[in-house]
């Protein structure tokens, strides 16, 4: 058996990276990608916070909240 230092140098000098290849979205499922990829749209294309159930409740609001007397929210 060897050690871990020797190992690591050993992978380091005989192991290169595969070549870019260009693929569809499809086709790289499961695969690592060469560099980072961005949407060219945003998704959703509106904000959706309104329909998703997050909220944003202020400081003044919450620094009151207790067990027993919680933050109340309107639907």
């Amino acid at each position: 058996m060897i050690g871990f230092d020797e190992a690591l140098h050993l992978a380091l000098n005989n192991v290169s990276p595969l070549p870019v290849e260009s693929l569809s979205t499809r086709d790289a499922l499961g695969r690592t990608a060469a560099k980072e990829v961005r949407a060219v749209v945003d998704s959703p294309s509106v904000d959706a916070s309104i329909k998703d159930g997050f909220a944003v409740f202020s400081q003044r609001i919450l620094i009151h909240a207790t067990p027993s007397r919680p933050v109340e929210t309107a639907l």
